[in-house]
């Protein structure tokens, strides 16, 4: 093979083909979460942030909180009277 047959073979790129979809086909579907607003189950999540901000140590510390079963967030007993103080503050109508 010659070097032009050669360069042919190079450029001769099999591309696949676009498929193009009207938004009108797309179905919306409900999403679960893992961390609500920000991590998604089943889904592309990025993580981002300068060098040094803990991106690793945060999803390595997720990541083993998850697979010993424990909450991502702890709850205590403050978040819990917390939550409970919010929730009497709505039932009774009082505001901020």
């Amino acid at each position: 093979m010659n070097m032009n047959e050669k360069n042919k073979v190079e450029n001769c790129r099999i591309e696949p083909k676009l498929k193009l979809i009207n938004m009108d086909s797309v179905e919306v579907e409900q999403i679960e979460w893992l961390l609500y607003p920000f991590i998604p189950y089943g889904k592309v999540t990025i993580i981002q942030g300068d060098p040094g901000e803990g991106k690793t140590t945060m999803v390595l510390q997720i990541i083993a909180k998850l697979t010993r079963g424990e909450p991502i967030f702890p709850v205590t007993d403050t978040t819990m009277k917390t939550k409970e103080k919010r929730s009497d503050e709505v039932d009774s109508g009082v505001s901020r």
